[in-house]
């Protein structure tokens, strides 16, 4: 699984709830939604804001700062259309969440050895 960091197992976050982790030094919002896993930029691009990790019954996350809000399966604000959050691919395997930030980092670290560990979790 080149170019693919673990995030955390999938234990870890009931669905309709997410968590907010560093991830290659990329703050990432992850959710476990009911039609399976997203993972979002967790800041905003109006001020740099931590978005919630907490997904809404139409399936947007919110930035608690301004009130804007993000589609989570393409990142698309639905408050100002121009805007959006980057969209980070995942995949589930052996019990595990897995997001593709950074690939080349990633690969590096796998190839030469690097922290195995889950990625710390901001909230």
């Amino acid at each position: 699984m080149l170019g693919w960091t673990r995030a955390m197992a999938i234990d870890q976050i009931a669905p309709g709830e997410g968590a907010i982790l560093q991830v290659r030094g990329v703050a990432v919002a992850l959710f476990h939604g009911n039609d399976g896993w997203r993972a979002l930029s967790a800041a905003c691009p109006h001020a740099g804001s931590l978005i919630s990790e907490f997904l809404t019954d139409s399936g947007t996350v919110m930035c608690p700062s301004h009130g804007w809000e993000f589609r989570a399966d393409d990142g698309q604000c639905t408050t100002l259309r121009a805007q959006r959050l980057r969209v980070y691919a995942t995949r589930v395997e052996n019990g595990f969440v897995y997001v593709k930030v950074r690939p080349v980092i990633a690969v590096f670290l796998t190839i030469f050895g690097g922290a195995s560990a889950d990625p710390p979790r901001i909230r």
